[in-house]
């Protein structure tokens, strides 16, 4: 795969690495987080390091919930969240197998955290949007649906933000 193609451990053209990829772009993003993986380990062709690395994404997990559920529900409610995602049996699961799940949740409950905390303020700046918007963007990379309804979700609630967050300006060009 493109893992293999980055680290070098084939002869792979890019021409024959986008040729493989071509097919469905939603497929593309989780190669290249093992592919990055790797690289960062030194290149170690062992599945221990991606287990340890969702073992450390399916941890964070209950943090960004904790986060979540304590701006919007207080800490008694974000406590229980981030207990009954620490007990989710699939986080579990998908701790000990090669399944790109652990990644897309973690990513998803990144991007959600990160777009939340921008939204959630008095002042909408777009530079603060952006942090979530890629990690959104990677999100879409790796299951194209769930980036979609992301930024469905976004483009939803900049169209119907309070005025004393945006300008109607603002609104148009959001929701075009």
């Amino acid at each position: 795969g493109l893992a293999d193609w980055i680290t070098g451990d084939t002869n792979r053209t890019l021409a024959q690495v986008r040729n493989f990829y071509q097919s469905a772009i939603d497929d593309i993003g989780y190669p290249m987080i093992l592919a990055i993986e790797y690289l960062l380990t030194g290149g170690i062709s062992d599945v221990f390091v991606p287990m340890v690395v969702k073992i450390v994404m399916s941890a964070y997990c209950a943090v960004l919930i904790y986060r979540i559920a304590l701006r919007h529900f207080g800490v008694g409610t974000a406590r229980i969240a981030a207990i009954f995602i620490c007990l989710n049996p699939n986080i579990i699961y998908w701790c000990a197998s090669m399944m790109k799940e652990a990644e897309m949740v973690f990513i998803c409950c990144l991007a959600v955290d990160l777009l939340d905390k921008a939204l959630s303020s008095n002042q909408l700046k777009f530079s603060s949007l952006w942090p979530g918007l890629l990690a959104g963007l990677v999100l879409f990379f790796m299951r194209s649906a769930l980036g979609l309804a992301l930024f469905m979700g976004v483009m939803a609630h900049l169209v119907f933000a309070s005025k004393r967050m945006m300008s109607v300006g603002k609104k148009v060009i959001a929701g075009v």
